[in-house]
């Protein structure tokens, strides 16, 4: 007996592609919920806040303390690429050249597409 309602006209979906695209769901939603177990959720707000204040103070010409604020950040969270771009770039305004170096250079390595990295480590 043949089914003539809504779907009657599309094609029934072939038994190879079920085997493949069941276990490719679960696959994505086990990485998924992976990923979003591994994501830190109350410093990564802290890190944003310490690097806006770091900021701040580096386009006023606080560099000392726009140092010691991402020192803090980078202790908090030491994956963070952009604190420590940044603490490289205040190195080079305080003449501080081989440590700007050192730190820019190890980012530039971790991640070959940060190219304010590669931009800190040139100044």
């Amino acid at each position: 007996m043949r089914y003539n309602g809504l779907f009657a006209n599309v094609p029934h979906f072939p038994f190879y592609l079920k085997l493949f695209c069941f276990p490719a769901l679960v696959l994505i939603l086990i990485f998924s919920f992976a990923a979003q177990a591994a994501m830190p959720s109350g410093d990564t707000d802290e890190v944003k806040k310490l690097l806006k204040q770091a900021t701040k103070l580096r386009r006023s010409g606080a560099f000392d303390q726009a140092e010691t604020i991402l020192r803090q950040a980078i202790e908090i969270d030491p994956k963070r690429s952009d604190a420590k771009v940044e603490l490289a770039y205040i190195f080079t305004k305080q003449r501080k050249t081989r440590e700007a170096y050192d730190l820019a250079f190890k980012v530039a390595e971790a991640e070959r597409q940060n190219s304010r990295a590669f931009a800190a480590r040139i100044l």
